[in-house]
């Protein structure tokens, strides 16, 4: 979940918990989502990004280093791509009755 999601879905549980007449989510869900939604908001903004992406002009080039200052100064932008390696699936066969032997 992005920090953004996280951060909308945390003001619509506190706005429904604050201004809501619904009894069951005021004494079930509030007290259990809003603090989970704010712990883990707060640790995905201690995360750092695991890679960048680099851009200049139409030049687009992913990296795992954050730019130097002086690349900045000549015009190039950084962007995080992720705070988390993507987690690998596994290989499957795509029809397991074939042999390619």
């Amino acid at each position: 979940m992005s920090i953004d999601a996280m951060k909308t879905a945390l003001e619509a549980m506190e706005e429904l918990h604050r201004t809501g007449d619904t009894q069951v989510f005021d004494l079930c869900y509030a007290p259990k989502v809003i603090p989970a939604l704010r712990l883990a908001i707060e640790q995905a903004e201690k995360q750092e990004p695991v890679a960048w992406l680099h851009v200049q002009g139409n030049y687009e080039e992913p990296s795992l280093r954050k730019l130097a200052d002086d690349e900045v100064e000549r015009g190039w932008e950084q962007y995080p791509l992720y705070t988390a390696p993507p987690q690998r699936q596994p290989l499957e066969d795509l029809n397991p009755g074939d042999d390619y032997a």
